[in-house]
């Protein structure tokens, strides 16, 4: 009588897990036959707030480097003088804030408006990370029981800014996305329902392509890598002439010129840096539904969720913002 009541109490427990969907099923099984596969046209525009990230750490970079008045001469100087070694440093920084101007205006004499195209990127770089565009594949299948199971993979991410277009497909982008399996799907009877899903979504990847290739020539019309415009803003070789004649050194010229360098190459990795550590945490989590308007024919439908840019940063996804359009590719008979 006891292993009989043992048994039938693993029984249902047994049953009580598999019903609540234990181990990662969400409702659904794996698919054992083909139903439909429909293609999705999703364009988002996610309002939040990214202070707290990796994006927002390096906007805020973007930002020290024009929010003076006499930047981005100011910020050059700064960072140089960090840079120099002792007993030179203690004999530049009484001079930093001459320097700083003094440098702002060669600055501005080489690259007039430096400090309006540094946050002119940061607003663009910013407005790509809200705003972007997604083509993907619902693969629509049948499992065991009969109950409709999703795959959805993206295939291709777009950007645009003012009239350039850049598409990222899931070629270049390599192992940065992974799909979304086993995903229950309502579709058919007037209705069309994706229920909650996470896709990974390397933000980060999407911002380091956009940048020299979309926002860099969008903002100064022509193509540059974003070391290069770091370059061209800290203008080495002036900045080093400019601590030489106020220090009355030649030699404090030279180590100038290497800390410079150095400087200059430090903010484009940090650069770089930030925009890939992005990508270990970025996440779309989904959730869709649009009204059925006839067979294999489906109008705009809304996203809700979440975008997470960093391990403890999320922007809201609501469906007024965050559209989508689905067509059906193919369908099993």
């Amino acid at each position: 009588m006891r292993t009989s009541c043992l048994t039938r109490t693993i029984v249902a427990l047994v049953g009580l897990a598999l019903a609540s969907g234990c181990g990662g099923d969400e409702g659904v099984g794996d698919p054992v036959e083909a139903y439909s596969v429909l293609q999705i046209e999703s364009t988002f525009d996610v309002q939040g707030d990214f202070g707290d990230s990796g994006l927002g750490k390096l906007l805020d970079m973007f930002r020290d480097m024009s929010d003076h008045d006499e930047d981005p001469g100011r910020f050059v100087v700064e960072k140089v003088i960090e840079k120099i070694p002792a007993p030179l440093r203690w004999a530049a920084e009484p001079f930093e804030a001459v320097l700083g101007a003094e440098v702002n205006d060669q600055l501005d004499a080489l690259v007039p408006g430096a400090g309006d195209e540094i946050q002119a990127i940061a607003g663009a770089l910013s407005d790509r990370a809200r705003k972007f565009a997604i083509r993907s594949v619902l693969d629509v299948g049948l499992d065991a029981k009969g109950r409709k199971t999703g795959t959805h993979r993206i295939e291709t991410i777009i950007q645009v800014f003012k009239e350039a277009r850049l598409e990222l497909p899931a070629t270049e982008l390599g192992d940065k996305l992974a799909p979304a399996t086993r995903i229950p799907i309502t579709l058919g009877a007037g209705e069309f329902e994706i229920s909650e899903h996470r896709l990974k979504f390397p933000a980060g990847t999407m911002l380091s392509r956009a940048l020299p290739r979309l926002v860099i020539p969008g903002v100064l019309g022509k193509v540059i890598e974003s070391a290069a415009l770091i370059a061209r803003w800290f203008a080495c070789a002036d900045t080093a002439a400019k601590v030489a004649e106020k220090l009355d050194d030649p030699r404090a010229g030279a180590i100038a010129m290497t800390a410079c360098a150095s400087a200059s190459k430090s903010i484009s990795d940090q650069i770089e840096e930030r925009l890939a550590k992005i990508d270990e945490e970025g996440r779309l989590r989904l959730e869709g539904s649009a009204d059925e308007e006839g067979e294999g024919t489906y109008p705009a439908g809304g996203w809700r969720g979440a975008f997470r840019i960093d391990k403890e940063v999320e922007a809201s996804i609501d469906p007024q913002r965050n559209t989508f359009s689905t067509q059906e590719q193919m369908a099993t008979q």
